[in-house]
């Protein structure tokens, strides 16, 4: 399999990975507290990373890596909160869905630097917002559902997470394992406080 389709192979597993992760959301947050789910996600996430940091051992943590993925554990976590309630409170099919609108604005944050936007891409996204729109309204247009408005929130601040990575590991020597360690463990640390009540004793 030449480096091409390799590549193709590995993005469509993660979108499947990416796609059953909000059934899988759901499925979760109906038997256990929003945040309990939350807590234990990123628990898990941060062994993982801790044992993968162990093993490999090549290179020493930086102060830098240190406060980028301090930065960007602040807003991913944002980011899960709002997800994993929003998922909660709609289907997964739409929590999927309106998330997807992630594509459309992260160009409409990430114009540094005087670039353009070409008209294309806004007749594109306006595409892109009106089909997401009518496949979430199912049977017909309703007043938004709260998890429906929680997932757009969701999308809004993942493209800004999104457009922070790109600025703050621009030109920096990062090692994305360090950073993903950092956000995962604070992100553990942020929520403790709010899932505690619903953890056995």
């Amino acid at each position: 399999m030449n480096v091409t389709r390799r590549t193709d192979a590995v993005l469509l597993l993660v979108a499947l990975v990416w796609g059953s992760s909000y059934l899988a959301a759901k499925t979760a947050t109906a038997a256990l507290p929003v945040m309990a789910v939350l807590f234990a996600r990123y628990v898990l996430s941060a062994l993982a990373c801790g044992a993968l940091v162990a093993f490999r051992s090549r290179r020493s943590w930086t102060r830098g890596e240190i406060r980028v993925g301090s930065v960007l554990g602040v807003t991913q976590a944002a980011v899960l909160v709002l997800e994993t309630y929003g998922v909660a409170h709609t289907s997964a099919a739409n929590a999927g869905l309106i998330i997807s609108l992630t594509i459309v604005l992260t160009p409409l944050l990430d114009r540094g630097g005087g670039r353009r936007l070409p008209g294309t891409f806004f007749l594109a996204a306006g595409l892109c917002v009106a089909a997401v729109g009518l496949l979430t309204a199912g049977n017909g247009l309703h007043a938004p559902r709260l998890g429906d408005m929680l997932m757009l929130a969701a999308a809004v601040v993942r493209a800004a997470h999104v457009t922070l990575v790109g600025r703050l590991t621009a030109g920096r020597r990062s090692d994305p394992l360090h950073l993903t360690t950092v956000q995962t463990a604070l992100g553990s640390a942020l929520l403790l406080p709010a899932a505690a009540p619903s953890l056995p004793a």
